[in-house]
């Protein structure tokens, strides 16, 4: 989104448009191996996780879906994230938030962990403990 006072701004003819460079992190960063592991224990551990996937899931959803599948948790959606993960899967939970599905809301009310995948420009990978 651009502010609303940018987009009035007059811009020169001969003004030339920036890059993408430098503009997001390094695909090449990885997490410390202590933060994985911390992140799997955690995983392993949930009884009931709840994968929630953003908008940044465009590329990858397959892997993301895939990664549901293992470890048996439903997958709700951020509103961006609408339609990435078919309604008739079988881990479908819906979309979350106020316009969204009722059992989106019920999952996570009831999850203790939540996995929020690509909610965030550069934060790829966040997990909640309840």
């Amino acid at each position: 989104m651009v502010p609303d006072e940018v987009q009035v701004l007059r811009v020169s003819a001969s003004a030339v448009a920036g890059s993408p460079r430098g503009r997001s992190g390094s695909r090449e960063i990885a997490p410390a191996l202590d933060s994985l592991h911390a992140g799997v224990a955690a995983i392993a551990a949930a009884e009931r996780p709840l994968v929630v996937v953003g908008g940044g899931a465009r590329a990858g959803i397959e892997e993301i879906v895939a990664f549901a599948e293992v470890i048996d948790a439903p997958l709700a959606s951020t509103f961006k994230a609408k339609g990435l993960v078919s309604d008739q899967h079988r881990l479908a939970a819906g979309v979350l938030g106020r316009s969204g599905a009722p059992v989106a809301s019920w999952f996570i009310n009831e999850s203790d962990l939540k996995i929020y995948l690509r909610c965030w420009q550069r934060l790829w990978l966040t997990l909640v403990r309840r």
